[in-house]
């Protein structure tokens, strides 16, 4: 039987075939890498300060809803259009006041995004801004004020665009996302997490013990109640001991809650000899809510 003798292909039929295979390869990597469809925003609260604070800054809550809305849409949270109507989408409500100082002149803008998903998965994004004002007149101060809102606005954006994205993501990828990811990705990987109860977020929210921000360790505690790890116990005592006193209380009602051994022993300790009288009380409750049957086991009864 003669051999197949395959004929050289010439420039043209080259150039047809690598037309025919970057088609080809396009469709296979759009087949693997389908964008996920962003979820709708189906409803937005706003609450705001008191009205005079707004009337200052020259905006209406409708205002600040609809820079919000925009902001969220911008950073590719949510979609720009609305769902359908047999789909659900997620809902939001933003809270947010504003202080001021005279001397220097700087603002805080505080504020919280509750995330709402369909299914009541709730996630709370804390964002803040505190900077120093420069302006030379009325009109200044009012645009500078604005733009510390923007900049509130626009990290709440950030903080919900990362946690859409990690909606659905398996325990392993939570994990090496807290491990590597960045601040905001850590901090959306672990609120999914914690709404999981996994265990496996107790080490990145004892890291979380030692930040500088009141919102972050005052977050971490509260998740770390939510998960009643007694592991988490240790760290704690050790905040309350670094902590000033803004979270001493805190933190003893959260051993409390938590419980354990070295939660209890601690407490008591504290109750019987610490120079504070109010942290004294506060461990005094503490125990208290942790119920009789630990104090006799404890008291040798």
């Amino acid at each position: 039987m003669p051999g197949l003798v395959l004929a050289p292909l010439t420039p043209v039929q080259l150039r047809g075939l690598a037309s025919i295979c970057g088609v080809v390869l396009v469709l296979l990597i759009g087949a693997g890498c389908k964008k996920t469809a962003r979820p709708a925003l189906e409803g937005l609260e706003v609450v705001a300060p008191e009205r005079t604070v707004l009337e200052s800054l020259g905006l209406r809550t409708d205002d600040v809803r609809d820079r919000l809305r925009a902001a969220l849409t911008r950073k590719e949270a949510f979609a720009a259009t609305p769902s359908a109507k047999n789909e659900k989408g997620w809902r939001a409500a933003f809270e947010f006041d504003l202080l001021e100082t005279a001397e220097p002149a700087r603002v805080l803008v505080r504020g919280t995004l509750a995330l709402k998903r369909p299914d009541d998965g709730r996630y709370d994004l804390d964002c803040g801004v505190d900077q120093t004002l420069h302006y030379a007149d009325v009109d200044g101060r009012r645009e500078a004020l604005r733009q510390a809102l923007d900049g509130v606005l626009a990290s709440c954006a950030d903080q919900a665009a990362e946690q859409v994205k990690v909606q659905g993501k398996g325990l392993t990828e939570l994990v090496a996302l807290v491990d590597a990811g960045t601040p905001a990705v850590q901090a959306a990987a672990l609120r999914v997490l914690v709404e999981q109860h996994r265990p496996e977020a107790v080490p990145g929210l004892i890291a979380r013990l030692d930040s500088d921000e009141p919102m972050v360790v005052r977050r971490a505690i509260g998740s770390l109640v939510e998960l009643k790890e007694t592991r988490a116990a240790g760290a704690l005592i050790d905040a309350l001991k670094a902590k000033d006193t803004q979270f001493q209380r805190e933190i003893v009602f959260a051993l409390a809650a938590i419980g354990g051994d070295e939660a209890e022993a601690f407490l008591y300790t504290v109750a019987q000899g610490h120079e504070d009288p109010g942290l004294r009380s506060a461990a005094q409750a503490g125990l208290d809510e942790m119920g009789e049957p630990r104090r006799r086991r404890r008291d040798g009864g």
